[in-house]
């Protein structure tokens, strides 16, 4: 089932044309089920949205909003218009400074297939291409002098609302789980400065800290890394001069719905849920139902609610029985 289908059941419900439900130029219907989809998102981590994300974390920490994820989301038949430098797909989903990669067979001279870009949000349509993210925040875009038709855009961008384990991401390949923490208390800082006090120098008495991971391994430190949140911020400690690249067992949030023909997991296994929480809410505009008061007929609150706990437990279930992985191994 696509949105589509589930605006026309909404509405029948209300006894009203899907087109009564679009308020100057806003489309009522789907906005409702862009916020009941996020409700229910907001409380609980489905395993469809279970990813393995990648930061790179500078010495002075990185914020984790700037984490991608590689296997991303994609939309095809992008266009390229070189007069504009516009690239164009109805809703794209990139925001200005998201990571993409676009492919593409020929045309779109100015950019490279396979390589990445980092978007310039124009509109829910149109955007541009810049070659860095902070080209992109400037406004800087890259000169496109070709037409171009038939790309596949990749949206790289993980848009974590969750995370449970962080890893390092060592030079082998191999990965090392590590602790992370919310803050660093000031006992913990005391008991690093007596602990690493033999790598103090001694000019501004700083703490002095290896500059590869093969190195911190030598000196016993590179097991002890661990990750400081400081709101988003995430820093490693002990602190590098150097990058250093995690993995992220995270969760994603699931991209909104823009148009009558998305469909997604949630639509497939959840439309009864999205279309009784759509119901309950727009109920303020129409007033078709009062609850309590529709006799033999379970009320729209009580059956959007048995909807949500059916779609939690099912998901719950998928777990259980194996059939989603749980993160890295």
């Amino acid at each position: 089932m696509n949105i589509g289908m589930i605006k026309k059941h909404v509405a029948a419900y209300l006894r009203k044309p899907t087109a009564e439900f679009v308020f100057e130029g806003e489309d009522m219907l789907l906005a409702e089920l862009n916020a009941a989809r996020r409700a229910l998102e907001l409380l609980n981590d489905f395993q469809t949205q279970k990813i393995v994300a990648y930061l790179t974390v500078a010495p002075d920490g990185t914020d984790i909003g700037l984490a991608e994820d590689t296997s991303g989301s994609a939309v095809t038949g992008v266009t390229g218009t070189a007069t504009t430098d516009l690239l164009t797909k109805v809703g794209h989903g990139l925001e200005t400074g998201d990571p993409f990669v676009i492919t593409f067979s020929s045309g779109f001279t100015g950019l490279t297939s396979g390589t990445k870009y980092w978007a310039v949000r124009v509109s829910s349509s149109t955007f541009k291409a810049a070659t860095t993210r902070e080209n992109a925040l400037a406004g800087t875009t890259v000169n496109v002098t070709a037409n171009g038709t038939g790309a596949t855009v990749t949206n790289r961008a993980a848009r974590l609302k969750d995370w449970t384990t962080f890893y390092l991401l060592e030079s082998t390949g191999s990965l090392s789980p590590i602790r992370h923490h919310t803050r660093k208390h000031q006992s913990t800082w005391a008991a690093e400065q007596i602990e690493f006090r033999h790598f103090r120098t001694l000019g501004d008495m700083t703490l002095r800290y290896p500059s590869t991971i093969e190195e911190a391994k030598l000196l016993g430190l590179g097991k002890r890394t661990e990750v400081f949140l400081h709101g988003t911020k995430v820093e490693l400690v002990p602190r590098s001069n150097f990058d250093m690249n995690v993995a992220i067992d995270g969760v994603k949030w699931m991209k909104d719905y823009v148009s009558d023909d998305d469909t997604d997991w949630m639509t497939e296994a959840g439309p009864e849920y999205l279309k009784w929480a759509a119901v309950c809410a727009l109920n303020y505009e129409s007033m078709r139902f009062a609850s309590g008061t529709d006799g033999n007929v379970a009320p729209p609150v009580k059956a959007r609610d048995e909807a949500a706990q059916r779609l939690i437990t099912w998901d719950a279930m998928r777990n259980l029985n194996g059939r989603m992985p749980k993160g890295i191994r």
